[in-house]
């Protein structure tokens, strides 16, 4: 049984004997102690095993968090357990319920069924805490998911970061997969910045956070600044209630920022490793969303005509679904414009004070205008 330390001993020695005196007394004349009270175990009133995972005396604090096995936990220098579902790093490893291997086993981690679905729209929420690394020097991640609703999938928004010494440019791609047994098998679309076909947008993320970022390769873990990515990309249907994987990696040294939502299933693959072999043993999460593609429409930058999001659009949006043929941004065509009083002059159709003469006309000619 575990020792309380002698600084939880508040009553005076004398106090005690006095007591033990008077329950002898009471005992010994047949009598019962003063109001009724029945005896209490002071034992049960204590931690009684330190390590077995149970709150024994019913205080709320189970095992070493209890102050009564302060002395055999110091002692034995073992650390707090892991509690799997409270959202605490109770060992004080990093990692936090079923993140840490010593929950893998227990209720609370047992991975839900795979393949989370979605709602248009919806994210798989970063936990801000940590990112693994997925670039194309060593590993890179995918993460399952299906939709709701079929719709094209345009835009993709995720998490993540890298260290500060890393200045390389980033260069991603977003790799769609089908399902095979539960890890990505066969290859549906590949969209990369190196090749045009993936435009990426970055910023620091809100609220700001630093975030772990774990590099296998090396072994170092290091305090990464959480940056938010939204990548677009040409449309690409996908199916409800069809299981996709969904690869995210940078050119080298990212990391992908986790989430505690999912199945707690994600995949990766080794590139020392040909032909490249998806393993599905990885538990976790990662941090994503798939969307529509953003609407477009005619934006007229002056006279010249652009397609653009109505965000996007430095100039006149024209409205969703429009585009630039026929040219809405062109000035309005002129032409030639008889006036009784001052003659012909160049004048849009509008605002001709006369007997406009069409489009491209202009004043020559003889006479260059009608009788007016």
């Amino acid at each position: 049984m575990a020792t309380r330390p002698e600084s939880q001993f508040l009553r005076p020695r004398f106090a005690l004997l006095l007591v033990a005196a008077h329950v002898l007394a009471w005992l010994f004349i047949g009598l019962a102690p003063p109001g009724g009270c029945t005896t209490i175990d002071t034992k049960e009133l204590e931690e009684s095993e330190c390590y077995d995972g149970q709150d024994n005396d019913g205080d709320g604090q189970t095992d070493c968090q209890d102050s009564d096995c302060y002395n055999e936990c110091q002692s034995s220098g073992d650390p707090t357990p892991e509690v799997c579902n409270n959202g605490e790093d109770d060992d004080s490893d990093g990692l936090y319920d079923c993140e840490d291997s010593d929950c893998h086993e227990d209720p609370a981690c047992a991975p839900a069924e795979q393949c989370p679905t979605l709602a248009l729209g919806q994210c798989q929420e970063p936990d801000m805490m940590n990112a693994l690394i997925s670039d194309r020097a060593f590993s890179s991640l995918a993460e399952d998911f299906m939709v709701a609703e079929p719709f094209e999938v345009g835009q993709v928004c995720w998490w993540g970061g890298k260290p500060l010494e890393n200045t390389d440019p980033d260069s991603f791609r977003i790799r769609y997969f089908e399902d095979a047994s539960g890890a990505p098998a066969s290859l549906i679309a590949s969209f990369s910045e190196s090749e045009g076909t993936l435009d990426v947008q970055s910023s620091v993320s809100d609220p700001f956070r630093m975030i772990q970022y774990v590099n296998d390769e090396t072994g170092v873990t290091t305090q990464v600044y959480s940056m938010t990515y939204t990548g677009t990309h040409d449309p690409l249907p996908v199916s409800a209630g069809t299981c996709y994987w969904i690869e995210i990696s940078n050119a080298d040294d990212w990391g992908w920022e986790t989430s505690n939502q999912g199945d707690y299933l994600a995949a990766y693959v080794l590139y020392n490793e040909v032909p490249e072999v998806y393993y599905s043993s990885l538990g976790g999460d990662f941090a994503f969303c798939v969307k529509p593609a953003p609407a477009t429409g005619a934006c007229c930058l002056g006279v010249e005509c652009i397609v653009s999001t109505e965000v996007d659009c430095a100039g006149v949006y024209q409205g969703d679904g429009t585009d630039c043929d026929p040219d809405p941004c062109t000035a309005e065509p002129m032409g030639g414009c008889c006036n009784a009083v001052i003659g012909c002059y160049l004048s849009t159709e509008v605002a001709c004070d006369g007997v406009y003469l069409g489009d491209g006309t202009d004043c020559g000619g003889a006479p260059p205008c009608p009788d007016v």
